[in-house]
């Protein structure tokens, strides 16, 4: 239990290794979590199916090429600030270097969403990552933050005393990360855009998505 007095289950879903513990120490036989946030829905998808228990995504998708750069200056500032976690190969390098480097996020939400972590990507994974946000997730946008937690505890009929938990987190993300902003159009922007061509699609895809679910708030 935190200091607000919500709970946790102490378990690391953020890795194959983690999630395979979970699995094995009983995670969802046990009753003791509504909500796992993961980035390895495959993964973690496979440790309803021996207990016959069905569970519903929820997700917020951001602009990909956002979603890059900032990743660009997190990973920068972290290297410069804490040199023990961060990779010293951040530090001085440029937001173009890292854009037509090997480190540059190339599809991220594609390949997740379609377990796809290796191969090169075809037309039809596009298909696949838009089958799966349709029919199996309930999508916010980072852009409209605050409205697309409401849509979540909506639909997941989640504690109203949890507001002041949105709050924090919709703060947090305004305030995160701060940069300069790449001017759409630019020889940096093109470089990103071509790394994420899946992803940007999948983006608008998102976007039209969030706009149809209004039912959901």
């Amino acid at each position: 239990m935190t200091l607000d007095s919500s709970k946790h289950v102490n378990v690391d879903m953020s890795s194959p290794r983690g999630i395979a513990n979970a699995q094995k120490m009983g995670l969802i036989q046990s009753n003791l979590t509504d909500i796992i946030a993961t980035a390895y829905i495959h993964e973690t998808s496979n440790i309803f199916l021996e207990v016959n228990r069905k569970a519903k995504c929820f997700t917020i998708i951001r602009h990909p090429i956002h979603r890059a750069i900032s990743l660009f200056y997190y990973l920068q500032r972290k290297a410069r600030f804490s040199p023990k976690l961060g990779s010293k190969a951040y530090q001085h390098m440029t937001i173009e270097e890292y854009a037509k480097g090997r480190f540059c996020e190339e599809n991220r939400m594609t390949r997740l969403l379609t377990n796809e972590k290796e191969k090169s990507l075809e037309s039809y994974h596009l298909d696949m990552a838009i089958d799966f946000l349709k029919n199996k997730c309930v999508t916010g946008i980072y852009d409209d933050f605050s409205r697309s937690m409401r849509r979540f505890r909506n639909f997941f009929q989640w504690n109203q005393q949890n507001e002041g938990c949105d709050a924090y987190l919709i703060e947090g993300e305004i305030n995160a990360n701060n940069h300069d902003e790449i001017k759409v159009g630019s020889d940096v922007w093109n470089l990103f855009k071509e790394n994420n061509i899946y992803d940007l699609k999948l983006y608008y895809t998102a976007k039209e998505l969030f706009a149809n679910q209004t039912i959901f708030g």
